[in-house]
């Protein structure tokens, strides 16, 4: 039997996520779930895409399916302050690229994806107040 990972990775590759998706949520649950399923105090690296121990951080070591063409938007509807580190992989789930959305208060529209960008992983600050979204805009 497929876990609920593997059916949405297998979808994925067939489909687009709708314009909207959350894909926090999609993946790995509602903000007071995420701690089961990230890794606690560690980060993605942006300079390397490894994963790596950091104090107040979560990781998800987990390489989500994107396509290139995808722009995300990071959320804070409560207002919380978090940045979102950002590593993108090819095909072959080799490091290209990374990134750190910086510790903003409100919305903010994250960098275009590398034309050979097949997946991504990401890590934000969990102890700071406020829900994170990252929405494919």
């Amino acid at each position: 039997m497929m876990s609920l990972m593997q059916r949405r990775r297998e979808m994925m590759e067939r489909e687009l996520y709708p314009i909207g998706t959350d894909i926090l949520t999609y993946f790995f649950g509602e903000e007071s779930n995420r701690s089961k399923v990230g890794r606690m105090r560690h980060y993605v690296n942006i300079s390397t895409g490894e994963i790596k121990v950091h104090a107040g951080q979560i990781a998800f070591e987990h390489y989500i399916p994107v396509k290139s063409s995808y722009r995300f938007r990071k959320e804070n509807p409560n207002s919380g302050r978090s940045g979102v580190q950002f590593a993108c992989y090819d095909i072959n789930k080799e490091y290209i690229y990374g990134w750190n959305s910086g510790g903003s208060w409100g919305d903010i529209n994250l960098p275009k994806l590398p034309s050979d960008t097949a997946y991504i992983r990401l890590s934000y600050y969990f102890g700071n107040k406020g829900t994170r979204i990252i929405r494919i805009a």
